[in-house]
């Protein structure tokens, strides 16, 4: 799913809350958005790290639409101790880490 907007102009976190507005409102998903009001959206983040995270989120939900059969997703980043958590999670059949013929990734 291409990138549509340029989100190191608006901001990695508004990028991903277009993204998943635009996956409601074509009712591809249903998706909520929780970010932890004691994170800004214009975080200072280097364009590199920008990119990275939302081609982590792209990725999550590349594999969700194509495989899971999801029909619901959330998003969230909270403030944690260490700095800030980042989960996409969905109500997809999942897998079985233990399946035989399953390659390992990275």
């Amino acid at each position: 799913f291409p990138v549509t907007i340029d989100f190191v102009e608006i901001g990695v976190f508004n990028a991903i809350f277009y993204e998943l507005e635009n996956l409601k409102r074509k009712n591809v998903v249903k998706s909520t958005l929780e970010i932890d009001e004691s994170i800004t959206l214009k975080l200072d983040l280097k364009p590199e790290i920008q990119l990275l995270l939302f081609r982590i989120y792209q990725e999550a939900i590349k594999n969700m639409l194509k495989y899971s059969g999801a029909s619901e997703v959330d998003f969230k980043l909270i403030r944690t101790d260490n700095g800030a958590e980042m989960s996409i999670r969905d109500n997809g059949k999942g897998f079985g880490l233990s399946q035989e013929g399953i390659k390992h990734g990275i």
